[in-house]
């Protein structure tokens, strides 16, 4: 199964936080460059989603989320049919291991 993790490259201390923790459990990660939803003009956001500003939506919503399609059309594109999907601030431990083996399986 193929893990990605979504990751502005601004955030180089995140990186190499979650790589650490990933070869210390034996996983094999593939980083993403995720969107920086405050790096989008305002032409971009209404294109994107034309009630960003009725709901309240913020742009670190609004990347969040380009970036798990951004993944999601990797999938579609190399033909993967499951994957795990992490943040960059995410806390990986052992229990991860039987997870992981648990979907494979």
């Amino acid at each position: 199964m193929k893990i990605f993790v979504i990751n502005l490259p601004k955030d180089k201390e995140r990186k190499t936080s979650i790589q650490h923790q990933a070869d210390k459990l034996g996983l094999n990660v593939e980083f993403i460059e995720a969107v920086n939803g405050k790096d989008l003009s305002e032409d971009e956001i209404n294109i994107l989603s034309k009630d960003f500003h009725q709901h309240g939506m913020t742009h670190g919503v609004l990347g969040c989320s380009l970036s798990h399609i951004k993944i999601y059309e990797k999938m579609i594109k190399d033909n993967i049919n499951i994957a795990l999907i992490l943040e960059d601030d995410a806390l990986l431990n052992e229990n991860i291991i039987e997870s992981y083996n648990l979907i494979e399986n």
